[in-house]
């Protein structure tokens, strides 16, 4: 539990950091009068075969799509050890990932990770009866695919380990993919940045492999910019000594290196902006990178650090995530709080409804377009605990909102919870929310909320 002091105060200048510290600004919190309300709501149903589809990712800008998991009939048979990807948009409905026969009683457990705003999902599936991990998409209009991986060279058939991957991103118009593959699912084993880019081959797509330009042994891609152009992530000669990096149109950029081990996990729109995280005295700081590459560092907290990166802003100004400190009481040993940091105010530690001392799992999962709003859960990660798991949103201009008050203060009958908020739409004139089941077990517990702000 971050003290409630501590959750609420920003960014502390380091000097010892210097050449690469910027200085952060001191920004305050004054709540206002409400002035957030909620008008209206989009269930985000589904299609007859299946059962309990579960929301988990969203993209709300221009037509709102959705994406996660479900069990569902296959040819008229339920195989329950299957979860597979589904999409969801407000014009088309459901897709559900089109497994074979073969695929479909392989018992997997798929993990969406991105959605473009047309609704091309990436991610990857780990297989349950097998250590094994691979890459895959799914594609309004051309189904689902495993995306390639390299084959294994050399030895007798039966001493060959096959290669694993995992997809994280993909570009803005679906045509690109990025994520790591390699041979095994051991640690020690090197990891090789990879892209996929999509060509339409008749009814079906053809994703073809790319394994990214380095020199180094060890490499990850970790998120690509709108047009497919620019991909960052992180290089290096070991698993413990990677770098951050940026490929533009296939080739390598190394950017500035900062402390011991760096890495870029978002990039603005047209990918001259980089932001990730470095690794110095012994903590993470918030790094960005500018289009020559060129490093600007910037401090969290006191006794925080940069524990995850969720969500960035188009034009690379502001991203949102997890903030954790030492607490011998929490999960881990680690307290998660949500933060928004931007070049204009510095850090935020979004405050936790009061429960400071409650939540230790809380994280800001998306942030609107100017930076204004975000939207996340407020959580404590034990599982005896009896904090209620809340959906959050926070405005620069108003501070906190639970979602579970503003659905109190609506008309809406339905939902009458919310436990989480994963999306908002770049206006912040919608959010994804997930709260209580539906009375239909074909429909998911996510809602698409229309908000007003007065």
């Amino acid at each position: 539990m971050i003290p409630r002091s501590m959750k609420l105060c920003v960014g502390m200048s380091l000097t010892a950091l210097a050449p690469w510290l910027a200085p952060t600004t001191v920004a305050a919190q004054t709540p206002a009068s409400p002035t957030l309300s909620v008008v209206g709501s989009t269930l985000v149903d589904g299609v007859p075969n299946a059962i309990n589809p579960f929301a988990m990712i969203g993209n709300l800008d221009g037509v709102g799509v959705v994406a996660g998991r479900t069990s569902f009939f296959h040819n008229g048979v339920l195989f329950p050890e299957t979860h597979a990807t589904f999409s969801w948009s407000e014009t088309s409905g459901m897709l559900i990932a089109d497994l074979t026969d073969e695929e479909y009683f392989d018992a997997q457990t798929h993990v969406p990770t991105d959605i473009s705003p047309a609704g091309t999902v990436v991610g990857w599936a780990y297989f349950t009866d097998r250590v094994d991990q691979q890459p895959l998409a799914l594609t309004p209009g051309y189904g689902f695919t495993f995306l390639p991986v390299p084959r294994t060279a050399g030895g007798p058939p039966g001493s060959r380990i096959p290669f694993q991957g995992f997809a994280y991103g993909v570009s803005d118009d679906g045509r690109v993919a990025v994520g790591t593959v390699q041979e095994g699912p051991f640690s020690d084993v090197p990891t090789l940045a990879a892209s996929w880019t999509f060509s339409p081959r008749g009814p079906r797509l053809d994703w073809g492999l790319k394994l990214l330009d380095t020199s180094d042994v060890y490499s990850n891609a970790r998120q690509v910019n709108a047009d497919g152009s620019v991909i960052v992530g992180d290089s290096g000669p070991s698993r413990e000594g990677l770098t951050a990096t940026r490929w533009v149109n296939g080739s390598q950029q190394i950017l500035a290196n900062v402390g011991t081990t760096s890495t870029a996990r978002l990039t603005s729109v047209d990918g001259s902006i980089a932001v990730g995280w470095a690794t110095v005295n012994g903590a993470n700081v918030l790094v960005t990178w500018d289009a020559l590459g060129n490093a600007s560092v910037f401090v969290p907290p006191v006794d925080t650090q940069i524990e995850k990166l969720n969500a960035i802003t188009p034009d690379g100004s502001a991203v949102v995530g997890v903030l954790s400190a030492p607490d011998p009481a929490a999960l881990n040993s680690e307290n998660w709080a949500p933060f928004v940091w931007s070049t204009t105010d510095g850090f935020v530690v979004i405050p936790e409804a009061g429960l400071e001392d409650e939540y230790d799992r809380s994280q800001a999962f998306d942030v609107t377009d100017h930076g204004t709003m975000v939207v996340g859960q407020l959580k404590n990660g034990n599982p005896t605990s009896t904090a209620p798991t809340l959906g959050f949103i926070w405005t620069r201009s108003a501070g906190l909102y639970v979602v579970n008050d503003l659905l109190a203060d609506s008309d809406l009958t339905y939902p009458t919870v919310a436990s989480s908020a994963y999306a908002v739409a770049g206006d912040g004139s919608r959010v994804l929310v997930t709260g209580d089941a539906t009375t239909s077990s074909q429909d998911t517990n996510a809602v698409i909320l229309d908000l007003i702000q007065k």
